[in-house]
């Protein structure tokens, strides 16, 4: 599951399943061992299903069916898998079905059950609500997106779970520019930037903080701090696309976003196949070619409708005029679906409307910020 092969998992899944099925059937007759062992293969069915997506119902099924067993410690109790295998967005993740975004209701349901049942002691708990965080931010659901952000980053800094912290500050950082605070967004990341030792975790800062450059215009900072296009991290590739995009160079842009839809469409990451398309639409209306835009955003609306991206337009505002073109097409309006033409509706209203949540701050960022603007330096702070 954690490679992504989800073929082989079932095979695997159903092979334990035949060996398990007289204890499935009469779990609280088995011994201590053979209840762990029920319970352990719950939780990897449940992994199983969530993974696939659009299959919560059936993993609140199994992970109630997991907390009326009682567990006895064991030598699995210490083993430790990290979810996030090393990526910023926590949405390319198995985990997160990769990018197979479920409602708001169904997100909440899987959340409770991690933070208010036993559950909440495994493993998975934490990566369970960075998901929350990152799904319920591209709802635009900030004040959700929010709480579980802080949540993950207090306890993951406990921790010392820098796969999970760094891509919830990254998370933050787009609330923040989201919001108009790119330069507190700078600043936050620049803070920690200086405590971070691993040099995949710096780096995905550097393009997070490149981001805000190109936010604030300032492109030649932003190309010091991205790696010309040469990192095999997708997240670093698309905002190096966004770099040229700001640059005018739309036909390496196109090119480089051409081969991040090839790896995305080989993998099925939900998330960057919409991203990396939105950046297409947004290279085609910058050199003038609407219908083009209208074209690459016909094959990918249905899909962003399925999951309701909104952030992923919204971060990119670029893209809305595309959008505005094709809902008056003549022929993208009579062959899109009415629920595709209402998605598109709602994404135009939510630009429209001025007043966006605050984000706010903790007493932590606040203190951080005094500081700075008292003029004390890094080690000082």
């Amino acid at each position: 599951i954690l490679t992504l092969d989800f073929t082989f998992a079932e095979k695997l899944q159903h092979i334990i399943e035949q060996r398990l099925q007289n204890e499935l059937a009469n779990p609280h007759e088995q011994s201590a061992e053979k209840v762990n062992c029920c319970m352990y293969f719950l939780s990897a069915k449940a992994m199983f299903y969530s993974a696939l997506g659009n299959r919560l119902p059936e993993v609140k099924q199994l992970l109630q069916q997991r907390l009326e067993l009682t567990y006895t410690p064991d030598r699995w109790r210490s083993f430790t898998i990290d979810y996030s295998n090393l990526e910023v967005n926590v949405l390319r993740t198995g985990l997160a079905s990769k990018g197979q975004l479920v409602s708001t209701a169904q997100m909440e349901d899987v959340i409770a059950l991690f933070r208010y049942t036993n559950l909440q002691r495994i493993g998975v708990a934490l990566h369970i609500f960075s998901v929350g965080a990152a799904m319920f931010y591209e709802h635009n659901e900030f004040e959700k997106a929010q709480h579980e952000m802080e949540y993950v980053i207090q306890a993951s800094l406990s921790a010392n779970l820098p796969q999970l912290y760094i891509p919830m500050y990254i998370l933050k950082a787009k609330m923040l520019i989201a919001n108009n605070q790119v330069q507190t967004a700078l600043v936050m990341l620049e803070q920690q930037l200086q405590k971070v030792t691993q040099t995949h975790w710096q780096n995905a800062f550097k393009t997070m903080i490149a981001q805000c450059y190109l936010e604030l215009d300032d492109l030649d900072n932003a190309k010091k701090l991205l790696n010309a296009g040469h990192s095999f991290y997708i997240f670093d590739r698309l905002i190096y696309a966004k770099l040229l995009i700001k640059e005018q160079n739309y036909s390496e842009a196109l090119r480089i976003i051409s081969d991040i839809q090839l790896i995305a469409n080989e993998e099925q990451q939900i998330a960057t196949i919409i991203e990396a398309t939105i950046f297409e639409a947004i290279c085609h209306v910058k050199m003038s070619n609407v219908e083009l835009a209208c074209h690459a955003l016909h094959h990918v609306l249905p899909l962003a409708q399925k999951h309701y991206y909104l952030r992923l337009f919204l971060d990119n505002r670029d893209v809305l005029q595309a959008l505005k073109h094709y809902a008056q097409h003549a022929t993208f309006s009579m062959i899109a679906s009415h629920d595709v033409l209402q998605y598109v509706a709602h994404i135009l209203a939510q630009d429209e409307q001025t007043s966006t949540a605050a984000l706010t701050l903790t007493e932590r960022d606040q203190a951080i910020l005094t500081l700075i603007a008292e003029g004390n330096s890094n080690k000082e702070i």
